[in-house]
């Protein structure tokens, strides 16, 4: 666990050092799961409509969401 972060005095929180990032919960999985998923030729044709279908909702949706400003994180 990480120290606990103090905020300074003026409001504005210190940069985590290099050193503490976030641990890769994935190591070697995409290796080992691509290795094991259908191509999509292969997958049944409504398999392929019914992803296509969620996709292109999922994508709809996502353009429809209201607009959040823009967080920096450089001030």
């Amino acid at each position: 666990m990480l120290g606990k972060q103090t905020i300074p005095k003026s409001g504005r929180r210190q940069k985590q050092p290099r050193s503490a990032r976030q641990m890769d919960m994935f190591t070697g999985f995409a290796v080992d799961a691509a290795a094991s998923l259908p191509r999509w030729t292969d997958l049944p044709q409504n398999a392929q409509a019914t992803l296509i279908g969620l996709m292109t909702q999922l994508m709809l949706d996502h353009a429809q969401a209201p607009k959040m400003p823009e967080v920096r994180d450089d001030l």
